[in-house]
């Protein structure tokens, strides 16, 4: 009997792939599990679709991801915080406080993908980079300053 696989099957096939499995094991198994629909010309062409959509959606994400990152390319992001005697802060500059800094910039990020080497606590520059995609990371550096009062 010919089958669609919906999920992955170990040993078997990954989703959308057409195998060829015995009656009992895809009547049994396979199709009251959900990992599989019998091999209808609907459903493999249902399946390809959803693979075509897949596809081109990640192939937006990236172009998105990509144009965000130029944004971003080689930006000075300069924040200020309150800071005592030898530049120390009164507290931590946060991934957060960063995120917040780009939205001012109309760059959006989630504070999530934003990755800085160290503990922002003293004044000073430090490099950092934004995971935007899986295939796109941009470095930039944030600058602290001491707020004036």
């Amino acid at each position: 009997m010919k089958v669609l696989l919906l999920q992955d099957v170990e040993k078997l096939g990954r989703v959308g792939d057409l195998v060829e499995v015995k009656n009992g094991y895809a009547n049994n198994f396979l199709i009251p599990r959900g990992l599989a629909t019998a091999a209808t010309k609907a459903n493999v062409n249902e399946v390809k679709a959803k693979q075509h959509a897949a596809i081109a959606r990640a192939k937006r994400e990236l172009a998105a991801a990509e144009e965000t990152g130029k944004k971003l390319q080689g930006k000075l992001v300069t924040l200020e915080a309150k800071a005592g005697e030898g530049g120390r802060l009164y507290g931590t500059v946060t991934n957060q406080d960063v995120a917040d800094k780009l939205a001012e910039m109309d760059i959006h990020v989630d504070k999530r993908n934003i990755q800085i080497e160290e503990s922002i606590k003293v004044v000073g520059e430090y490099d950092a980079a934004v995971r935007l995609h899986s295939e796109v990371t941009v470095p930039f550096v944030v600058a602290i300053k001491a707020l004036e009062d």
